[in-house]
């Protein structure tokens, strides 16, 4: 082998050495690269207890491993469950209070109703009267001008218009009573909508119960490592710090 190709052949080897070695860089630049930015990624997040209490049990310790929605502790709920208790029972009562109005007021309409329709009735009766009570008392008295009728007959045919006069009077009184009674009704639908808002207010209060009772029991908000806490059981507060396990890289 000549010296001309020996120095070839040396050139060559050292290219290809400084290519690997090049490519080699770059492919262990980019892992540290991507093994960096999945450090970055990993999330921390203090977990507090929601509602005061003392701590009567803790499920986890530090480096235990959780699944996102595992509890992870359990606050007293002496306290939260009565509460949840004596509101369940106001909104029972309210309730109950309310649907006794709706009933009372929804009877009291249809007697009301009932009434109004007798009224008219009556009233339309005693005008009827009336209207032929004129008649005759019109015809008579044309008689007795005539003196084709004594005046005695006459007075009582003016009387009986004077008395259907009194019926018509006292129908119309009956009908503006039970038209009054019915709008007075009317205007204590007012109690319904003040029980029905006042049912409300109950159910607020005790969605807030359900909620406190359900935040006694702690939950971990996703898949991850306890690497602190800082209680113990007995303890009156709540805090333990959550990091994510996962790495995502890009």
């Amino acid at each position: 082998m000549n010296k001309n190709l020996t120095k070839i052949i040396l050139a060559i080897i050292v290219v290809a050495a400084g290519v690997g070695l090049f490519y080699w860089q770059v492919r262990a630049a980019r892992a540290d690269v991507v093994e960096t930015w999945g450090m970055a990624d990993a999330k921390e997040i203090n977990i507090n207890s929601k509602v005061s209490g003392r701590v009567v049990s803790l499920l986890v310790d530090e480096g235990d491993v959780v699944k996102q929605g595992q509890v992870i502790a359990r606050i007293d709920s002496d306290y939260q469950e009565p509460q949840q208790r004596q509101a369940q029972a106001s909104l029972a009562a309210q309730n109950a209070q309310l649907q006794q109005v709706i009933i009372a007021l929804q009877s009291a309409e249809g007697t009301l109703d009932a009434n109004l329709n007798a009224a008219e009735a009556k009233l339309n009766q005693a005008t009827t009267a009336v209207n032929l009570a004129a008649k005759e008392e019109v015809r008579y008295r044309e008689l007795l001008k005539a003196d084709a009728v004594s005046a005695s007959l006459y007075d009582s045919y003016k009387s009986r218009l004077d008395d259907a006069l009194a019926a018509q009077a006292a129908a119309q009184a009956g009908v503006d009573s039970a038209k009054a009674a019915l709008l007075q009704n009317e205007q204590n639908q007012a109690q319904i909508a003040a029980a029905r808002q006042q049912a409300q207010a109950l159910q607020s209060q005790l969605d807030s119960a359900n909620l406190n009772l359900h935040e006694t029991e702690i939950h971990a908000p996703f898949d991850g490592i306890i690497t602190n806490k800082y209680v113990e059981e007995g303890s009156t507060a709540l805090t333990t710090v959550l990091t994510s396990k996962s790495r995502r890289p890009k």
